[in-house]
């Protein structure tokens, strides 16, 4: 399996991604799951358009143009024989500890396949506003906040 991080493409075992990442730290971060029929994206667009929606809802930047994640989207398929499901990924990246998100100043952004083949039918369940974050329904988010 081939994954792309940040501009370069690793094998599984070589990937990685800090331990002081906001995206694992904190939940920081915004993905988009999107499947992919006979080598061809299902729903590119609204899924693009999905990502960088969520990002700016959380204030932050995606550091790919829309052309260049796509075309590192299209290559991690190409890579990784065809997959058939791939997750897209950004997150805060790198910083120091504490919730303030200039801690981490640059974004980092990866996509992997997801297993070979999703052979069952699986639920995806966005999550539900509240009154305090009431946008939170429209984002696909890491983690949402209370």
């Amino acid at each position: 399996m081939q994954i792309y991080v940040d501009g370069k493409f690793y094998s599984e075992e070589d990937a990685k991604i800090s331990v002081f990442d906001h995206g694992l730290l904190y939940g920081d971060g915004v993905f988009e799951g999107i499947r992919v029929y006979g080598g061809r994206v299902f729903e590119l667009d609204p899924h693009i358009d999905r990502l960088y929606t969520s990002a700016q809802t959380i204030a932050l930047e995606i550091p790919l143009s829309r052309t260049e994640l796509i075309e590192a989207m299209m290559e991690t398929i190409r890579r990784n024989d065809g997959a058939e499901y791939i997750r897209l990924v950004v997150t805060r990246g790198k910083g120091d500890l504490g919730l303030n998100p200039r801690n981490a100043p640059r974004p980092r952004s990866f996509a992997s396949r997801v297993g070979s083949r999703c052979t069952r039918r699986r639920s995806m369940r966005k999550a539900s506003g509240s009154r305090l974050w009431p946008r939170a329904a429209t984002i696909r988010r890491r983690s949402i906040p209370p």
